[in-house]
């Protein structure tokens, strides 16, 4: 998915902002730019992951995320620091993330 964010002069520029704000090494080993979630559909036109993409960003925004190890509750391995919705100039809509790992 990171022809998403390719495609979005908007959150490359915030990405590569907020990045720098996160020096290496400070609090976590390192930071990495990702995308969380995006509006693709099935076949039949339903969201893959159906949540509201404003909602999932405010959300981080207010509480990081805890980043877990093939999703097993207790073995934590960094946060989903900040997000932000983006729509590319495709017309995709995604929510673009800084991981602290």
């Amino acid at each position: 998915m990171p022809d998403l964010v390719e495609k979005s002069p908007e959150a490359t520029a915030w990405l590569k902002e907020v990045l720098a704000a996160y020096p290496k090494g400070a609090v976590f080993g390192r930071v990495a730019s990702s995308v969380i979630w995006s509006n693709a559909t099935d076949s039949d036109g339903a969201l893959l992951v159906p949540v509201d993409p404003f909602e999932l960003a405010a959300k981080i925004n207010d509480k990081p995320f805890p980043l877990l190890l093939r999703h097993v509750p207790g073995r934590p391995m960094g946060k989903v620091l900040v997000a932000k919705v983006f729509e590319n100039l495709s017309g995709e809509i995604f929510v673009a993330a800084v991981l602290g790992l």
